[in-house]
């Protein structure tokens, strides 16, 4: 049988995390989709483990990331802007007139 991810009677609601419409899932904090609660348990390792441990999680937070914008959400990189460089480093090369970092949003910048 095949198991189910969504809670019978709930609707959509917009995630405070990215912004874009979600479901309730399996997810512990009802506030906020999946993709975006595993990011956010990343940025936890990081700032609790240290910036040495960004390696291990880079992988796994690309592809969440990339599902986020994929489904027109904006993560913002709050608590380990170092993670927010890594994964966008590991998506597109960083290059003076293609990104700009501001501390914890990313822009496109024009030189």
């Amino acid at each position: 049988m095949k198991s189910r991810t969504f809670q019978k009677g709930s609707g959509c609601f917009k995630c405070s995390s990215c912004g874009r419409l979600t479901r309730h899932t399996t997810s512990d904090n009802p506030d906020i989709c999946g993709p975006c609660y595993e990011l956010a348990g990343f940025e936890n390792g990081v700032t609790d483990n240290g910036v040495e441990h960004i390696a291990g999680y880079l992988s796994d937070a690309v592809s969440y990331y990339k599902e986020i914008v994929s489904k027109g959400g904006v993560y913002e990189f709050t608590q380990s802007p170092e993670l927010g460089a890594a994964v966008l480093a590991a998506i597109e090369p960083v290059t003076p007139w293609t990104i700009a970092f501001t501390g914890v949003v990313w822009f496109a910048a024009s030189w």
